[in-house]
């Protein structure tokens, strides 16, 4: 390891860090208000799309997406 490693990783971590915070702030601001989950909402979002991936029909499976939706 060279000796400047601890000094460029004190420097990343300086520059990362705000620059994180910044971007959750900005997306908290800019995403609108979300309902609240409950359980029984996730056990039926996962049985519906149980349900069309056992048709092993794409069109169905992708019906359930939003037209817009970006996969992370």
């Amino acid at each position: 390891m060279s000796k400047f490693a601890p000094i460029t990783l004190a420097l990343v971590a300086a520059i990362a860090l705000p620059t994180a915070g910044q971007a959750r702030t900005a997306a908290k601001a800019a995403s609108p208000a979300c309902a609240p989950v409950t359980t029984a909402a996730v056990e039926g979002q996962f049985e519906t799309f149980n349900k069309a991936w056992a048709t092993k029909n794409p069109d169905m499976v992708t019906a359930l997406f939003a037209k817009d939706g970006v996969l992370l």
